[in-house]
């Protein structure tokens, strides 16, 4: 499949079907909206470092380290190496995989996009279509939501 420019970085889907597997290459400091799957969803590192925030759970993850961040818990993680992060993401269904494609664009060269904003609009509206809630914004973590209520 061709990789595509998905929000700040480079996702080549590996697998699609009842399954989702996607070669992610993210920049320094990359962090997504905090979110919720309605599916398991799975990282492991295999370039630079990232902190995943999964619930009331914090992982720093290193190349050969894994986390699953279980369907229905807030989760989002941040780039935290120097340099670019390579993980691998998995989901126990292809709705994942489905909406980085919807989401993104075909990567005109294979790296990373020039950095933009998301449309925030739009990401929101793919991303309940593809069974994933966005409770909070980029840089909010989950446990900002129970000081939130």
């Amino acid at each position: 499949m061709t990789p595509v420019w998905f929000i700040h970085g480079l996702a080549d889907v590996l697998a699609d079907g009842d399954y989702t597997l996607i070669d992610m290459l993210l920049p320094p400091g990359d962090q997504p909206p905090l979110h919720v799957h309605d599916a398991d969803e799975g990282f492991l590192v295999l370039e630079g470092e990232l902190c995943l925030w999964a619930g009331e759970s914090k992982h720093v993850l290193t190349p050969g380290r894994f986390v699953n961040a279980p369907s229905g818990v807030p989760h989002t993680y941040r780039v935290t190496s120097e340099g670019r992060a390579r993980v691998i993401v998995s989901s126990n269904t292809g709705a994942f995989a489905a909406f980085v494609q919807a989401y993104g664009v075909p990567a005109q060269r294979r790296e990373l996009p020039e950095p933009d904003a998301p449309e925030r609009e739009r990401l929101g509206r793919l991303a309940a279509r593809h069974g994933i809630g966005l409770p909070g914004p980029p840089g909010m973590l989950p446990a900002d939501l129970a000081s939130a209520r």
